[in-house]
């Protein structure tokens, strides 16, 4: 067999030298990386290494200081231990939720509509002529207001007019109603049973 010679292979002396200091570099890590592959120790391990000494000054007391050391590694096994790295959390691609509305942006529910007044009106009296034409007299406010329901008599009030600057009247039948032109509220008169 033949041996291999550095010379035979044909290789400059520049890259000789580049190959022998990248050995010499891998051989270095290697070594040197391999006090390092243990985890390092915190500050918990001075009091560990101080009860080591202890135990190695106590000399023949052997028990004790065992003892000492073996709760001064257990500390430091609960110490060293780092949790997981997690490479890849999970993501919320949800929007963060709204704030809750300022406490003077409450949404309170409207106010209900005043009330108009009670009706100011009465019935007066209720007749009926010959021709079959219902007649109805409102007192209120000291005055009379006669109301026709067919709306052919001239003097009497119908359907659209005004009484008392307030009321408007908006139907009569059965009975009278009215709309109070404040608050644009309807009110009921009733006229009661008729026979």
């Amino acid at each position: 067999m033949n041996r291999l010679h550095l010379r035979t292979l044909g290789m400059s002396w520049p890259i000789r030298v580049l190959l022998a200091v990248a050995l010499g570099l891998i051989i270095y890590a290697y070594f040197h990386g391999r006090g390092q592959d243990a985890p390092p120790e915190p500050a918990a391990t001075s009091t560990s290494k101080s009860a080591a000494g202890a135990s190695v000054a106590a000399g023949a007391s052997g028990a004790p200081a065992a003892s000492a050391s073996d709760a001064g590694a257990s500390d430091t096994a609960t110490t060293t231990e780092r949790p997981p790295i997690d490479l890849f959390p999970s993501q919320n691609w949800q929007p963060p939720p709204l704030p809750p509305p300022p406490p003077d942006t409450v949404r309170r529910p409207p106010p209900l509509p005043p009330e108009p007044p009670p009706l100011p009106c009465t019935v007066r009296s209720l007749w009926l002529d010959e021709h079959g034409v219902f007649y109805i007299v409102i007192a209120g406010a000291g005055r009379e207001f006669p109301l026709c329901v067919n709306y052919q008599k001239k003097g009497f009030l119908r359907r659209g007019d005004v009484i008392l600057n307030a009321y408007r009247i908006d139907e009569i039948g059965k009975d009278v109603r009215f709309t109070y032109l404040p608050l644009k509220r309807h009110q009921t008169l009733p006229l009661g049973e008729l026979k």
